[in-house]
């Protein structure tokens, strides 16, 4: 660590070397050089183990506690990964029926192409709001770590079924044609369940809360 501190500092001279070289005579007659700043950020979940040198005034002599995200918190994480990922919606017919909730069956998936753009968009963005309310409250204890594991672990379901799907479809030589790959709340509910838990437990928290330097 010391060692990365010294090289903060060479980094630092050297940009204030350059600076000085790239302002030359466009602006001779006020040569004023911007003062350079470098400000460190360090995060750790084991703040006792840290050396006091280090905390000591002119270093890491500000510490502030990032706890756990609330329910608002947890919902509006959800909302940054869960609207980046291709979502279902349920526009356009009854859903199959052995793939419950997250394939459309293909009847369904006909009357569906002829829907408006605006109307699927609404139709997902409802489903958004869904999943983001529901399991931001089954993720109590989770950090941000935590929930974005857990949309990875939603997708990764979403691929195995749908790879699982398309060998089902061969073998009984149908067409594909429903909507395979769109994740659905199910997909969540069982990653949840099944693959991802909260990576802190309470002793912990409570003893970080409780730290001063």
């Amino acid at each position: 660590l010391l060692q990365c501190m010294d090289d903060v500092t060479s980094w630092r001279d050297a940009d204030s070397a350059a600076l000085r070289q790239n302002t030359t005579s466009n602006n001779e007659s006020s040569k004023e050089e911007k003062s350079s700043r470098v400000v460190i950020f360090g995060a750790t979940n084991t703040p006792w183990m840290i050396d006091k040198a280090f905390l000591r005034p002119g270093r890491f002599d500000q510490v502030v506690h990032v706890g756990l995200p609330n329910l608002k918190e947890r919902e509006s994480i959800l909302r940054v990964h869960v609207s980046r990922m291709k979502i279902q919606h349920n526009v356009g017919g009854v859903v199959a029926s052995n793939h419950e909730d997250c394939f459309y069956s293909s009847s369904s998936l006909s009357s569906s192409l002829s829907l408006s753009s605006s109307a699927v968009a609404a139709s997902r963005k409802a489903n958004v709001d869904k999943i983001c309310k529901r399991m931001a409250k089954e993720c109590d204890g989770f950090s941000g770590a935590d929930i974005a594991a857990l949309c990875r672990a939603s997708a990764i379901r979403c691929l195995r079924e749908k790879k699982n799907g398309e060998k089902e479809k061969k073998k009984k030589n149908d067409n594909i044609n429903e909507q395979l790959g769109y994740i659905c709340e199910r997909h969540f509910v069982e990653a949840r369940m099944q693959d991802v838990n909260r990576s802190s437990n309470d002793e912990l928290v409570k003893q970080i809360s409780n730290w001063r330097p």
